[in-house]
């Protein structure tokens, strides 16, 4: 018999000087890519706050849903805003904020169910400019495809987690389990 256990019980043990100066990045996917964008990375940025503020982590955002860039490909695809960025300028953004901030022990993606094709292809960028980071998705998406037998890692195996529901509390077992993985190998 499964017995459910609440996140708090899981945390109440994780302390600051636990996970301290732990790297975390948090990364939002672009969303209703032919718009201009029009909301902030709210649950991402939460998080962020109470990492940084309550806990000593670096924990920073890449919001790729921030960018549209208009250009000539922008105009032929009849988007006056402009678009997205390309994999490519996402993969060369994402290593630049490596180089500023430090490689993360934690990457962790942010999006909605139309998010998965950037998912499963940042997962594979992930992999490449830091194989060794816990990487995990969490959202709409992850709490969409959480079924273990076929959910999201059917999609993009490069994932070490899911955080399905509200983040506030399970944030920080993850962050201190990839500390402990970091350190420990």
């Amino acid at each position: 018999m499964l017995i459910p256990i609440h996140p708090a019980d899981v945390v109440k043990n994780i302390t600051a000087k636990d996970i301290t100066g732990t790297n975390v990045v948090f990364i939002n996917m672009p969303l209703r890519e032919a718009a201009v964008p029009t909301t902030t990375p709210q649950g991402p940025l939460l998080l962020v706050t109470n990492l940084r503020d309550n806990y000593g982590v670096n924990a920073t955002i890449v919001d790729l849903n921030f960018y549209r860039v208009p250009d000539e490909s922008s105009r032929a695809l009849g988007l006056p805003s402009g678009r997205p960025l390309t994999r490519l300028e996402a993969r060369s953004l994402i290593e630049k904020h490596f180089g500023v901030h430090g490689r993360p022990a934690l990457v962790a993606f942010s999006g909605i169910i139309t998010t998965l094709q950037w998912q499963e292809d940042l997962a594979k960028i992930i992999r490449e400019l830091t194989p060794e980071v816990f990487l995990v998705s969490g959202n709409g998406l992850a709490t969409e495809l959480r079924n273990p037998f076929n959910g999201l890692f059917n999609y993009i195996p490069e994932l070490d987690g899911l955080a399905h529901s509200e983040g506030d509390d399970v944030i920080l077992k993850i962050v201190y389990d990839a500390k402990l993985i970091k350190e420990m190998g």
